[in-house]
């Protein structure tokens, strides 16, 4: 399925509100980096833990809904990447530290879920079985398509470098406290289902006299889709109502807090909104004076997706910040 917001990415609450003067501070480059070392340590000094995704986080004390792409951002691979290269530069200290030691044991020391894992990993970096390697020998590493891939700012990475749109100007805003009505659609890649489920939403805020809300419709993408199983993925059609408004039909309405949040607008093809999502994660944020606050990112629609069909986008990319800690 080649359309809807989710395959781009994001989520959570939004309306133009009052604009701050969103001018940046020195580039923070050095200091996401900073933030991000200690991480190498940790895992190298333990590479065999449970390293996932939010166990990542937690370490360096990042938002888990934004960890994976500004790691990748500043670290030039995926946190998979980073954390598979780790164990696999464990696994031959141990071989040629310990050239008598069984592989099997190694590869579960360095934290390999097995040893056919491990053989696997060390046939596409190094274009050999482990069994194969003489171990007074020199290594040399050998790019994989798979690492090619792995190392991606995004999967969407061609459709970036298809955009040849003008660079986004983003702008930091502070969104006030809102009551939202939301529907959580599950699988939402699936054929038909972001259609349907939009329509239904639709539906039900007509049903109930909700105005149709101008720039004030978001879709909110509670996984990174880098990181998620596909049937484990959520996305949420979201729009303000007021207070009273009952639940029903699926459709539930709690309150959003007030948040900043840093917006840029995006209006064209999946590749112009891949463009603009990738530019605030991978350019603005690194240099600005903010990190990713512990919330989703969200698209804020300017006209419903059906005033200008799936395939034309004209929406808000957002992501909630706070000031670099």
């Amino acid at each position: 399925m080649a359309r809807g917001p989710g395959l781009v990415h994001p989520p959570d609450v939004g309306a133009a509100l009052g604009l701050l003067s969103g001018t940046e501070a020195a580039p923070a480059d050095a200091r996401y980096r900073a933030r991000l070392a200690p991480l190498v340590d940790r895992v190298r000094e333990d590479p065999a833990a449970a390293w996932s995704v939010d166990a990542l986080a937690r370490a360096v004390h990042f938002s888990p809904y934004h960890f994976h792409r500004v790691f990748t951002a500043v670290m030039g691979e995926t946190a998979g990447v980073f954390v598979r290269r780790l164990r696999l530069e464990r696994a031959t200290q141990l071989m040629r530290a310990a050239p008598e030691r069984e592989l099997g044991r190694i590869a579960v020391e360095a934290g390999f879920g097995s040893a056919s894992d491990f053989a696997r990993t060390f046939r596409r970096h190094y274009g050999m079985a482990p069994s194969g390697w003489d171990r007074r020998e020199p290594l040399v590493f050998r790019a994989s398509a798979d690492d090619a891939a792995g190392a991606k700012p995004y999967h969407l990475q061609e459709m970036v470098e298809a955009d040849r749109g003008p660079t986004p100007q983003p702008r930091v805003e502070e969104i006030p406290a809102r009551t939202v009505a939301f529907l959580r659609l599950r699988m939402p890649f699936r054929e038909g289902v972001l259609e349907r489920g939009y329509a239904d939403f639709r539906g039900w805020l007509q049903a109930r006299g909700v105005p149709e809300p101008h720039g004030e419709l978001w879709g909110m993408s509670w996984d990174d889709v880098e990181v998620t199983p596909p049937e484990q993925i959520r996305y949420d059609f979201a729009c303000p109502v007021p207070a009273d408004t009952p639940e029903g039909d699926g459709v539930r309405v709690r309150p959003m807090p007030a948040l900043r949040a840093v917006a840029a607008h995006a209006r064209g093809d999946l590749p112009r909104v891949a463009r603009v999502w990738h530019h605030l994660y991978h350019h603005w944020l690194p240099r600005s004076r903010y990190e990713p606050d512990n919330l989703p990112a969200f698209e804020r629609y300017r006209h419903w997706p059906d005033a200008l069909t799936w395939d034309d986008w004209d929406l808000d990319c957002c992501i909630p910040v706070v000031g670099l800690r």
